[in-house]
């Protein structure tokens, strides 16, 4: 209910049959605990593959910054392109359940007197609470503010690089199957590649499914002539609306298509 982290991220806590609490700075006083309480995550991330074998190099470098003798060691580099899946759930975000089921046990009597007091919605039927939908949106719309904004890696000063994302793919869909995870494929020469017959295929399975328009960020400058043949297919397709720009651009697409009246609809 208060950290948006362990809303959008899930949790466990699995405490031991009791706890001290320490009253006034004295003796520990052992109070029972109401048992185990566990959220499913609503934000969920596959783990990003290569879309094609690699050939990995062995280097040497050398720790030499320091008193005594210069200390050896070998990595390992590699260059190919990075294939994964995310997806957020936003009919279970801001929604806290209180069933007595593994992931879904999120509130316990305490934290449900707190879902009282701030106020959050009773879904008595399902046995849940809900935040506001402007305190439901403002987290969603954060997570992806800040997704446009990927930034960092391990061993910069050694091994500075990018990072953020070169292509994503968004749209809001009816289900949690990904339905653009064929979408880029690799070809003879082990380079990333636009499958187009499978993209045509997700929007015609799914096209149903589809409640948005489909917003695509592709940098300049990499795998060009793969982007020029997504923005003819783009142009073609009747379809479906798919929009082409740069990855920061195409999430703040997708908040900009949360806050819109008419979509209020995707947060049931």
């Amino acid at each position: 209910i208060s950290w948006w982290d362990d809303d959008l991220f899930g949790y466990m806590r699995a405490p031991s049959k009791k706890e001290k609490k320490q009253e006034d700075n004295t003796a520990a006083e052992a109070t029972p605990i109401e048992g185990t309480l566990t959220r499913i995550s609503p934000f969920r991330v596959g783990t990003f593959v290569s879309i094609a074998p690699v050939n990995i190099v062995e280097d040497f470098g050398v720790m030499s910054r320091h008193e005594g003798d210069p200390v050896p060691f070998g990595h390992q580099f590699y260059r190919t392109t990075l294939k994964g899946l995310f997806s957020l759930n936003l009919q279970t975000s801001g929604t806290f359940w209180y069933r007595n089921k593994t992931g879904f046990r999120n509130l316990d009597e305490h934290r449900q007197k707190e879902a009282v007091e701030k106020g959050l919605e009773h879904l008595e039927k399902e046995k849940a609470y809900r935040l506001t939908e402007t305190a439901r949106l403002e987290r969603i719309s954060t997570l992806f503010e800040g997704m446009a904004r990927l930034e960092g890696g391990a061993k910069q000063a050694l091994h500075y690089t990018d990072v953020s994302p070169a292509v994503v793919v968004l749209a809001v869909t009816k289900g949690g199957n990904h339905i653009f995870n064929h979408m880029i494929a690799a070809d003879a020469k082990g380079l990333p590649m636009v499958n187009q017959r499978s993209l045509e295929q997700s929007i015609t399975v799914f096209k149903d499914d589809l409640l948005s328009d489909i917003f695509v960020g592709w940098v300049r400058g990499y795998r060009e002539e793969e982007l020029k043949k997504l923005e003819q297919f783009a142009a073609e397709t009747s379809q479906v609306r798919i929009t082409i720009t740069h990855p920061r651009e195409a999430f703040l697409s997708l908040v900009a298509a949360f806050k819109k009246s008419e979509n209020k609809s995707w947060l049931k």
